[in-house]
């Protein structure tokens, strides 16, 4: 019988206690700010972080109202600067944030923010990239659960919803903008084995 990855909100993840449960949520920026916590909280957790190419990423935030201008660090109450259990050098790498001026930089800034907080070379810490799901999910899951979960069938209900083949949004960025996020985000990219440059 394979084992069914649960789809929760940002708050249902919160007040979760269940146990062997494997959650998803699409709330990335409160999940990834406190995974440090997380894990030394639950030492025996497993966590999937879910990266996509920066350069479709930072097209698409320009959509967002809270990562336009990367809103976010001021507006959060879980990833924000004044979040109240924010571990104190995250907050100090978020305000050197805030000093930046060009929206584009501060988004950029921000991406690289976060590939930091998922690229720990933590062992309980697996990178699942979202091009890999988009084009073979039965083999990704299949993955997962042979090398993590002792060969047992892992489940995603309503994988095309989630995980939806569009416009990447990347035609949106001028020549201009695209070699600034290539030089600004190549470096921590490549930890995910994306290459900016190749395109």
């Amino acid at each position: 019988m394979a084992a069914t990855i649960e789809w929760r909100t940002q708050n249902e993840i919160e007040h979760t206690h269940k146990t062997n449960a494997i959650l998803a949520t699409q709330h990335a920026a409160s999940c990834l700010a406190h995974v440090e916590a997380l894990l030394k909280t639950i030492p025996e957790a497993l966590v999937f972080i879910l990266v996509r190419n920066p350069l479709t990423t930072l097209a698409q935030w320009s959509d967002s109202p809270a990562l336009k201008n990367a809103g976010l660090l001021e507006t959060d109450r879980l990833a924000g600067v004044h979040a109240p259990n924010l571990a104190e050098h995250r907050r100090q790498q978020l305000a050197e944030l805030q000093k930046l001026n060009e929206p584009m930089m501060r988004r950029a800034g921000l991406w690289n923010y976060f590939a930091g907080l998922a690229d720990t070379h933590d062992e309980r810490i697996q990178i699942i990239r979202y091009e890999d799901v988009l084009e073979h999910p039965a083999v990704v899951l299949a993955h997962l659960g042979a090398t993590l979960f002792a060969g047992q069938e892992l489940a995603l209900p309503n994988v095309d919803a989630h995980f939806q083949k569009k416009e990447d949004g990347t035609a949106t960025l001028t020549e201009q903008e695209r070699e600034c996020l290539r030089a600004a985000c190549s470096y921590n990219a490549g930890a995910f084995d994306y290459d900016l440059y190749a395109d």
